[in-house]
């Protein structure tokens, strides 16, 4: 079994239904249901794939219960957690009981050393036999699928990117996440509220590409320094790279360090230019995923954000204005009103000249 769990799934799974009865199980030899997503993580009951048989002590308490409150605790204190769980078989034969138990759990958020802020591998009975990874129908395995999951992208998949001559352009490698994303959403408003910055749009002050990445980084300095009582920066204006911005003027960044390792970029926040700033640690992805998910919440962005429910609005084509022909340049009205009359169409001498008959007289004169 393979999640995602964050904060809006806690409390909300079911207790295991006594009509289900998992491969092995036997009543009154101290065997439980065991859910492999746990009740209090959001783990249904009701579904017979994600129970299993499981010894009631010490296995399913305290040791898998123990576990599962470490994971509970990390999420209700913000973070979004990667949670495993592998059933190794007898013989590999998934139809007995299951003689052993691998759970994992990774957060998605950072210390200040660099590391995890949740890492847990626990094994009990270990065995050299191989692992079945059981997936539930519904349950997402990376931070892409679970953004997917309560944010669904549009139906048609935008046109793929050739990303090479994008980062040849820019001098610098993208982050994987962001490719994948801009991959399965496009250019478009998150809650109609946040937008990415896109490779090549058409409009420069949307596109990543653009002159908008390199002004702001600019305008960072000369707003701080036009201040009163200037304000110290999270982080050098040269490591910020423009990513995004919000209906309300909030600007998003990649945080270039390392410059080689663009996968391990976190992203800062900023109003307006001006302080505060907020940094998040981890990917652009993972802070999607964390503010849509309502685990993380960037004082600068309205506490409303996900009242309309979480949406992604793709960005509308911009239709360009059409360059008048040498017809449309050349037409006369007097001319289309007697060439009308000469052809049999009534009309008056003053008025609008209805389309009809423009675009019956453009038929007949075509050069």
């Amino acid at each position: 079994m393979n999640a995602i769990v964050t904060r809006n799934m806690l409390d909300e799974g079911t207790d295991a239904r006594n009509t289900i009865f998992p491969p092995g199980y036997q009543s009154g030899v101290g065997q439980a249901r065991g859910h492999m997503l746990a009740n209090q993580l959001g783990g249904s009951g009701d579904e017979w794939k994600n129970l299993f048989t499981i010894s009631q002590n010490p296995t399913n308490t305290p040791w898998m219960s123990m576990f599962e409150q470490r994971v509970y605790d990390a999420v209700a204190d913000g973070d979004v957690v990667t949670y495993n769980v592998y059933l190794e078989y007898v013989n590999d034969d998934p139809d007995s009981p299951p003689e052993s138990i691998h759970l994992e759990a990774f957060g998605h958020r950072k210390g200040p050393d660099g590391k995890l802020r949740f890492d847990q591998e626990d094994i009990r009975q270990p065995s050299s036999r191989r692992t079945w990874p059981l997936i539930l129908p519904g349950v997402t395995m990376t931070t892409l699928t679970a953004l997917t999951t309560i944010c669904p992208p549009p139906a048609s998949p935008p046109s793929a990117l050739d990303w090479s001559p994008v980062e040849t352009e820019l001098g610098m490698r993208l982050p994987e996440d962001y490719k994948q994303l801009m991959a399965t959403y496009g250019p478009g408003e998150f809650c109609n509220f946040l937008s990415l910055y896109y490779p090549h749009a058409p409009r420069e002050a949307a596109a990543l590409t653009g002159p908008m990445p390199a002004r702001l980084r600019q305008q960072i300095e000369e707003v701080r320094h036009n201040a009163r009582l200037p304000w110290p920066l999270p982080h050098p204006p040269e490591q910020l790279f423009a990513t995004g911005v919000t209906g309300n003027g909030d600007y998003l960044f990649w945080v270039t360090q390392p410059s080689d390792k663009p996968d391990a970029w976190d992203v800062a926040v900023n109003q307006a230019l001006r302080a505060p700033w907020y940094t998040f640690t981890g990917t652009l992805t993972q802070f999607l995923l964390a503010v849509i998910g309502g685990t993380t919440r960037v004082p600068s962005f309205p506490e409303d954000l996900l009242d309309n429910g979480t949406t992604f609005t793709p960005a509308r084509p911009i239709v360009e204005p059409t360059t008048p022909t040498d017809q449309q340049d050349s037409m006369n009205p007097t001319e289309i009103r007697a060439w009308a009359r000469a052809n049999g169409h009534p009309l008056p001498d003053r008025g609008r000249i209805p389309i009809e008959i423009i675009e019956a007289w453009k038929r007949g004169n075509t050069v």
